[in-house]
């Protein structure tokens, strides 16, 4: 073991851009349960967590919280920054802190690097989308991190020798790769010598010299520790990591550990796998071991001297090079050995097809609105990364008056590198996930190129992915996918306007509906009964075109679920009448009968149309409980005398239990009661009755999340009695109270001096010295 040693430990985060393309927002994935979607629930396992990873003694007393981005390599993918910036902006804010302190650390050398914009196959893509998804990654980069990218993190480490140059063209000095992707390497005026990954010395980076006569450096990560973090057990315990890493280090020189793995392995597919490396980057900074630092860093202290020759067209994760991608290679989960996955060639072909098509119709409509348009196409990141700069981007570059127009074709340009990410065609079969999001993005670029190009690009797409064969039989073909899976997802504007008019079904804010501002120059609301009428005007305007829709709605609720809404041409004179008048048939009738679109609730995607049936639920059931409870309580001693001879109580009984002892569990959250919550439980027992608090468990932990922000942000003056109260609820329903003790860590850190004997009294009682 070598004390003079390196170890870099970097982390690949990405996740698939989620968001519904027409509306800008990720929709529910029942997957994910109990959590919305994989975003939020990767946030809450791993991106969060990282950030406030704690180190325990051996007593399990809480000794730090570190943010991890402030020790570790990193890259983080720009769609996944753009959603964590949104929706978990103190996470957003931690990752660019961390970034900003590994450079007082690492001597003026940050630890993050750039990703391209889409996570595309680099050299299967078409050149000018190879150029323009690493200059959008790297001004996404620039905007966020506010310096130069040192290195560029390759999508599944998927590399060619055109790639390289263009890294180059842009100022990129290092990658990242796997040794395998090695051919031969040769010390300085030495012979080539061929390699394998087994014989790669991987610790020492190394110069690629290209046909330009210029170079690029690589480090190759250390297979077997990355292998052991991404699929074995070293980051159970941080320790055993530790050693594991000792043992690696060669003796001598300045040798270079590289451990690569996807950030997510840290906390989501690792649970607690933060907690291993905050313990590695807590115990290096006070032992003797290598020292930590990031590529930049050792790179400026230690060039390469030898030179490596890759294997053209490789990758880290496909042992046929680029196969996975763009035929059946033989690569896939496992899951399903039985399957094939000769659809992945057909899904590239119609897709590509697509592109050259969007291509050749941004080449002609780009002439029409901009000065230059290759040039107002790089450089259109700035607008999407920083909106506030629109109003200069189209000074500079609009050519003519039709801003919407020349947005919405650059949207089109986004929306075609997106729909090419890779997980595509990763998987096993394409009627999953992320074989329809890319799908989702590709309908939406043939959209936007019908509204702003006019003309339809479909019925050939979809010829195409007939060819797309699932291994399901149900599933049917890549069109059968788009038509059935795709298609209903599909938001136009108008449908977008009824989506905004059911706000008050939905409890919502009524000024934005995803990337959508909504405002109401005009409406009135009539009653009758159960039913309601509201009928004005609404307006929408795309915040990525800056496009507005303006439509007269009428709105008519019956009452429970039935609901008529029509947007465009109406008669708003007329039914109004016909409801003042209490003729709800004349009024619907006008409705139907409009020029305009017409919608009821089926209409709304699942999740919408999901939130407004439970609402309606919720209300008939608040009015029934109290019945149901009556009759509970008439049956309960009756019920406690059987159960106290030894006698199971019958199943309707004990179903009127459980749905009385749930509103009861319910009540207590409401109340923030402990007690009421101790005494669901204990009767519960009594009975013999299983209460699943389940759904519970998720509302209470979103509820706790945001006392936790508020005692953050208010530095810890907050009220005490009741916090704890909503910690012991915590306890009670099993949610996890990490977070909330590295947030009292962090709070007790800041102001030891300040703290009230109260808060001293709870840090201790979570094991925080003071």
């Amino acid at each position: 073991m070598a004390e003079d040693g390196y170890l870099v430990i970097h982390g690949h985060f990405y996740q698939p851009p989620r968001e519904n393309p027409w509306l800008g927002i990720v929709e529910k994935e029942a997957s994910a349960h109990p959590w919305h979607d994989w975003n939020r629930r990767i946030t809450e396992e791993c991106y969060a967590p990282n950030w406030w990873a704690r180190v325990y003694g051996p007593k399990g007393e809480l000794k730090e919280v570190l943010n991890n981005y402030a020790f570790m390599s990193f890259d983080f993918g720009p769609t996944l920054l753009n959603w964590l910036r949104r929706h978990a902006p103190r996470v957003y804010k931690a990752i660019l802190l961390g970034d900003l302190q590994s450079r007082r650390r690492y001597g003026g050398h940050g630890a993050a690097i750039a990703h391209p914009y889409s996570h595309i196959i680099l050299p299967l893509a078409h050149p000018e989308d190879r150029r323009l998804d690493i200059h959008w990654g790297i001004l996404d980069f620039r905007l966020r991190f506010g310096r130069d990218p040192e290195g560029m993190w390759l999508p599944e480490c998927a590399v060619d020798t055109d790639t390289l140059e263009d890294l180059v063209d842009e100022g990129i000095s290092f990658v990242l790769l796997s040794p395998q992707q090695a051919k031969r390497t040769r010390r300085p005026e030495g012979y080539w010598q061929e390699v394998d990954g087994s014989r790669m010395d991987t610790f020492r980076p190394y110069k690629v010299k290209l046909p330009s006569g210029r170079e690029l450096s690589v480090f190759f990560l250390h297979h077997g520790l990355s292998m052991g973090v991404s699929f074995g057990d070293l980051l159970r315990d941080g320790e055993k990591f530790l050693w594991a890493i000792r043992e690696a280090m060669p003796q001598g020189g300045h040798p270079l550990v590289a451990i690569v793995s996807d950030g997510e392995t840290f906390g989501h597919h690792k649970p607690f796998g933060e907690m291993a490396l905050s313990y590695i980057f807590w115990t290096l900074q006070r032992k003797e071991g290598p020292k930590l630092t990031v590529f930049g860093e050792f790179l400026e202290k230690y060039p390469p001297e030898d030179e490596v020759e890759l294997h053209e067209r490789s990758s880290w994760s496909c042992a046929h090079g680029l196969g996975r991608w763009e035929r059946d290679c033989g690569c896939s989960t496992g899951a399903h050995p039985e399957w094939n996955q000769k659809w992945r060639r057909p899904l590239r072909e119609a897709l590509n097809w697509l592109r050259e098509n969007l291509r050749d119709l941004f080449a002609t409509e780009g002439e029409k609105v901009f000065y230059d348009p290759q040039r107002a196409r790089l450089e259109y990141m700035e607008v999407f990364v920083e909106p506030s700069r629109k109003e200069a981007f189209l000074k500079e570059h609009l050519k003519g008056s039709h801003p919407g127009k020349a947005l919405g074709l650059l949207e089109m340009e986004r929306e075609s590198l997106l729909m090419f990410t890779s997980c595509a065609w990763f998987f096993d079969d394409p009627s999953g996930i992320e074989t329809l999001l890319a799908l989702k993005h590709a309908a939406r670029a043939i959209d936007l190129a019908r509204i702003y190009g006019g003309i339809d690009l479909e019925r050939g797409f979809l010829e195409r992915l007939r060819e797309v064969k699932s291994n399901i039989p149900e599933k049917g073909t890549g069109k059968d996918l788009y038509l059935k899976e795709v298609i209903p997802h599909r938001v136009d504007v108008e449908k977008a306007a009824f989506h905004a008019l059911m706000h008050p079904l939905l409890g919502e804010k009524r000024e934005r509906l995803g990337a959508y501002r909504t405002s109401y120059p005009s409406e009135e609301e009539r009653k009758l009964g159960k039913a309601r009428l509201r009928i004005g005007e609404v307006v929408l305007e795309d915040e990525r075109t800056l496009e507005k829709a303006s439509f007269p709605f009428a709105l008519l609720d019956f009452g429970d679920h039935n609901l008529l809404c029509s947007l465009g041409d109406v008669d708003l004179q007329g039914i109004k009448g016909a409801f003042e008048a209490g003729d709800l048939a004349t009024a619907s009738l006008l409705i139907r009968e409009t020029q305009g679109k017409t919608f009821t609730l089926l209409s709304l995607l699942d999740e919408f149309k999901e939130k407004v049936l439970y609402g309606l639920l919720e209300e008939k059931w608040k009015g029934l409980y109290p019945f149901i409870e009556g009759h509970y309580m008439e049956c309960l001693p009756l019920v406690q005398l059987t159960r106290s001879l030894g006698l199971k109580i019958p199943p309707d009984l004990s179903a009127l239990s459980h749905c009385v002892l749930l509103g009861k569990a319910k009540k207590a959250l409401e109340e923030l009661s402990p007690e009421l919550l101790e005494e669901v439980l204990r009767e519960a027992r009594v009975l013999g009755v299983e209460v699943d608090l389940s759904h519970l468990r998720g509302e209470m932990a979103e509820r706790f999340n945001s006392y936790l922000e508020e005692m953050l942000d208010r530095k810890g003056d907050v009220d005490l009695k009741e916090l704890k109260k909503a910690v012991e609820i915590c306890k009670t329903l099993g949610v996890p109270l990490g977070k909330f003790q590295a947030y009292l860590f962090m709070l007790v850190k800041g102001q030891r001096e300040a703290l009230s004997q109260e808060l001293r009294d709870l840090a201790q009682a979570f094991s925080i010295e003071v």
